[in-house]
């Protein structure tokens, strides 16, 4: 062993959560050459550990052994979030929390109470803010390459049944109220992607509701509609399209762009409308480069902060109201 491997410190990572997407931020810290990660499992989660990864995982039994990790990712259902992070944040190391942010806003008021003068850095799971597409499209917009932005379409969709095929989907986290659930929620990428692109809105209106005979009690469908000093940012998701989606257009007085993630594209068009470029951008490990930035404490501005996603349930909050209290007019 060298004098460099006897110094080195093993570094040791806390993790609420292992399915699907706790498994998937595991393999990303395997990958970063963290050796060492601990759980505690309530024993409801039926999820069963990758055979490459029960080496580095260890099962503790009482929640204040986690205290001996480095820093914490909470990937529990969202509905556990506010209880999670008033223990974990007792420890003041750093957090990663998976998106979104908690289940609901006054849960979030509560949290940025808590946190605001956090110690540690605190960074919120949304991934596709470290997708080499997003970072053209956010590359493009900072340079002002399409002049002032006057209206964007933001749309996302998936059919719920063909996400995660391997499991029933009506006992998913995604399909469950009580578990913070819905494509409002569960979808809100393009909520915090308008937030990185964009900025903080000063208003809200939409349509939130389940339309389809999906067997879930959470919405399906929702239309929102953000407005900014200069600009109309219009947000779509579901959990209806039969072939995925994930794609978007964004107008400006110089140029529009274009966008679609299944394809790996971004096309940008000059003021007659003829292309100007088309780019593919190259394909990478968002998870790998999203724990990369939040294990060196990057100091860029490419991840959610706690800022953002309080603001982002503020939004949920208000397009759920809005919904709820405005009705189609009868014609």
């Amino acid at each position: 062993m060298g004098v460099a491997d006897s110094h080195k410190k093993t570094r040791i990572a806390g993790i609420l959560g292992l399915g699907s997407i706790g498994i998937r931020h595991v393999q990303a810290l395997k990958s970063l050459g963290i050796e060492k990660v601990i759980t505690f499992r309530s024993g409801k989660g039926q999820k069963k550990l990758p055979s490459e990864l029960e080496s580095i995982i260890e099962i503790v039994s009482h929640f204040k052994d986690l205290e001996m990790a480095d820093f914490f990712i909470l990937s529990n259902p969202t509905s556990l979030h506010f209880g999670s992070l008033m223990e974990l944040c007792r420890f003041e190391k750093p957090l990663f929390i998976e998106k979104p942010l908690c289940s609901n806003f006054k849960e979030a008021e509560k949290i940025f109470d808590v946190l605001k003068n956090y110690s540690a850095r605190i960074q919120i799971g949304f991934c596709l803010r470290f997708n080499s597409l997003f970072k053209v499209v956010k590359s493009i917009l900072a340079a002002g390459q399409l002049g002032e932005v006057n209206l964007a379409k933001l749309e996302s969709g998936q059919y719920l049944p063909l996400w995660h095929p391997y499991t029933d989907y009506r006992g998913e986290y995604f399909s469950r109220k009580e578990l913070g659930g819905g494509a409002l929620r569960t979808l809100s990428h393009e909520i915090d992607l308008s937030l990185f692109f964009f900025g903080f809105p000063r208003g809200v209106r939409a349509f939130v509701d389940k339309v389809s005979n999906l067997e879930i009690d959470v919405d399906d469908y929702a239309c929102i509609l953000l407005d900014y000093p200069k600009a109309s940012v219009r947000i779509e998701i579901d959990f209806l399209q039969k072939k995925s989606k994930r794609c978007g257009l964004i107008c400006g007085t110089e140029a529009d762009l274009e966008y679609d993630l299944v394809q790996n594209k971004v096309w940008v068009y000059d003021k007659t409308g003829n292309m100007l470029q088309e780019i593919h951008p190259n394909r990478n490990d968002m998870y790998f480069d999203q724990m990369h930035d939040f294990l060196n404490n990057v100091g860029d501005e490419t991840y959610s902060t706690l800022k953002e996603s309080v603001a982002l349930m503020k939004i949920i909050a208000v397009s759920e109201q809005y919904s709820e209290n405005t009705k189609f007019i009868e014609l």
